[in-house]
């Protein structure tokens, strides 16, 4: 910081090993400024839609991730929201994977337009998370039916593990693993992780989740 006090990576760095979550954001938000700094008006306006495909504006597309993600986890919803969907404008293609966690945050909102018109958008996503979020957002909106029963079905065929770890037949660990495979335990971890305290907040949704895992059984 000596060195170079506009250097985003360095306060990144100090943000990611700050224990004190509000002293982290202040962190967080400083290495921002100081990516809007180095980058200036002019490359953010030439350069949007192509961040992260660019080296130098890395650093600050991280920042944004980890000030939105402690905001999520001081349940600032709307605040992270907003700043997901900002690196989205920036970034279309989505190296960092924010729309997955984005999607879960949408789908937490009492009003479920902007969830409808985020999925509408991106239709061609087929994975564990978008596959039990459709499922969970079709309970939501029309309860238990044979088409929310279809879509479950489809979620669990995704990832065969979710259920056992949103249901607690399996525990999770103590922190989400850090790397994930298709259809694997990890990534069933990781999506119970996210999106455990949605499934409880939303009624019933954990009974027809054990509803169905009975079924499972008595068909193996």
């Amino acid at each position: 910081m000596e060195l170079d006090p506009d250097n985003a990576e360095a306060y990144n760095y100090l943000a990611s090993v700050e224990k004190d979550i509000d002293k982290a954001i202040k962190l967080y938000e400083k290495a921002i400024k100081a990516g809007e700094k180095t980058l200036g008006k002019k490359f953010f306006k030439e350069e949007k839609g192509y961040f992260w495909g660019m080296i130098e504006t890395r650093p600050y597309m991280r920042a944004k991730s980890g000030l939105a993600d402690c905001l999520y986890a001081k349940n600032e919803i709307d605040k992270a929201i907003e700043i997901y969907q900002e690196m989205l404008e920036l970034n279309p293609n989505d190296n960092q994977g924010v729309r997955y966690l984005l999607s879960t945050l949408l789908l937490e909102l009492d009003n479920l337009t902007k969830y409808e018109q985020f999925i509408n958008n991106n239709e061609e996503e087929d994975c564990t998370i978008w596959n039990f979020n459709n499922a969970l957002y079709n309970f939501k909106k029309f309860g238990k039916n044979s088409k929310t029963d279809k879509l479950l079905l489809n979620a669990h065929k995704s990832n065969k593990f979710v259920i056992e770890y949103m249901l607690g037949y399996k525990e999770l660990p103590k922190e989400p693993p850090q790397y994930i495979g298709r259809g694997d335990e990890n990534e069933a971890i990781a999506y119970v992780f996210d999106t455990w305290k949605l499934w409880k907040n939303t009624k019933g949704a954990l009974d027809w989740l054990y509803e169905f895992k009975q079924k499972i059984l008595k068909l193996n």
